[in-house]
């Protein structure tokens, strides 16, 4: 089992879930990133290999924010600011300067499996 949702798992919260759940604006934030890297992505996890490929640091808010400032490629500066979005989990402007991208993403994958179980159960 993949540590992160599939992009599909990721579509079905987007568009199943309240659009102003944090959980749902999140995902949002993955798709974005999925869709503006500049190369073909299939998957969260190579998105997460492709940025350990460029910067070769832990994908940390400051290791990414350094990244999208220094890279000239506007697609990949897209994708990356989207992702520093996950840093700000509260949406409050308070970045977590701690954490590194694949633990973020990890719980945002739990918390979107969890949510989107106890929805099934619901509508059964």
């Amino acid at each position: 089992m993949s540590r992160f949702l599939t992009y599909e798992e990721w579509q079905r919260v987007v568009e199943d879930s309240p659009a102003e759940a944090p959980a749902t604006v999140r995902a949002g934030f993955v798709l974005a990133a999925l869709t503006e890297w500049p190369t073909a992505l299939q998957e969260v996890d190579e998105l997460v290999a492709a940025l350990q490929g460029e910067i070769r640091a832990p994908l940390t808010f400051a290791t990414l924010a350094h990244y999208a400032a220094s890279t000239s490629d506007p697609w990949k500066v897209e994708a990356v600011d989207a992702l520093l979005e996950l840093f700000d989990r509260e949406r409050t402007n308070q970045f977590d300067p701690v954490s590194d991208l694949e633990t973020l993403l990890e719980r945002l994958s739990r918390q979107c499996q969890t949510s989107q179980s106890a929805g099934e159960k619901d509508r059964r």
